[in-house]
């Protein structure tokens, strides 16, 4: 018996041994010009990237990305306030994720240097870091999350006005830690990522932005 359950112990640290994972630390910053000046959010995310042990006899898995972190709050003041969210504005949940954990590899940066997400320089029909620029949403009331409308950074005056507009996305590796507290903003959030923003979702082949959007897309 003994022998059975040092057997099961030492297979065990082997699981753990043969796994590994790395981490990077980020923050985005994002600002926008208002008519009352420039209005600036930050956040600090995390990003895991976990490896399966490599023992082909009892399976494998793919490796993969974590997130921890919030949406940026930006404060427009007399405005509703802009949320840049954990997806892409081309609704890509993973495709972000891989793509900023690719960027801060690639360009390596170091701590505290930024890497300029928008404007797109140059600006073409396939912008460089197109793919990496959040959804912004607003609500119209934050306690109801049925009110969130999706805001496009390309146009924010349509939204809020003449002399709004999107000013700058940036990224920067940081060894701080991830923000928390956004659910003080937006007291419906919970502690079930995946549950929708409409409560009263179902199933559908086009469903609207409340229907589309989760928890897990403010809050990871």
């Amino acid at each position: 018996m003994i022998s059975r359950i040092l057997f099961v112990v030492i297979a065990s640290c082997l699981l753990v041994s043969c796994g590994k994972s790395e981490s990077i630390s980020y923050e985005i910053s994002v600002e926008i010009e208002t008519p009352l000046g420039v209005r600036k959010g930050i956040a600090v995310r995390k990003i895991m990237h976990r490896f399966p042990p490599n023992l082909p006899s009892i399976g494998e898995s793919k490796a993969r990305l974590e997130m921890v972190g919030e949406a940026v709050v930006v404060d427009l003041g007399d405005q509703p306030s802009v949320y840049a969210l954990l997806v892409g504005r081309d609704r890509s949940r993973q495709q972000s994720n891989w793509g900023m954990w690719a960027l801060l590899h690639e360009q390596n940066p170091g701590i505290g240097d930024s890497i300029e997400l928008w404007p797109n320089s140059p600006k073409t029909s396939a912008p460089r870091f197109e793919d990496l620029v959040p959804m912004f949403v607003m609500f119209t009331d934050e306690g109801v999350p049925e009110t969130v409308t999706e805001v496009d950074p390309d146009d924010m005056s349509e939204v809020f006005g003449a002399g709004t507009r999107l000013k700058r996305i940036s990224v920067k590796e940081t060894n701080k830690r991830p923000t928390d507290g956004i659910e003080r903003r937006l007291p419906w959030l919970d502690n079930y990522p995946e549950r929708r923003l409409d409560r009263d979702y179902k199933v559908s082949s086009s469903p609207t932005l409340p229907q589309w959007l989760w928890n897990l897309d403010f809050k990871r």
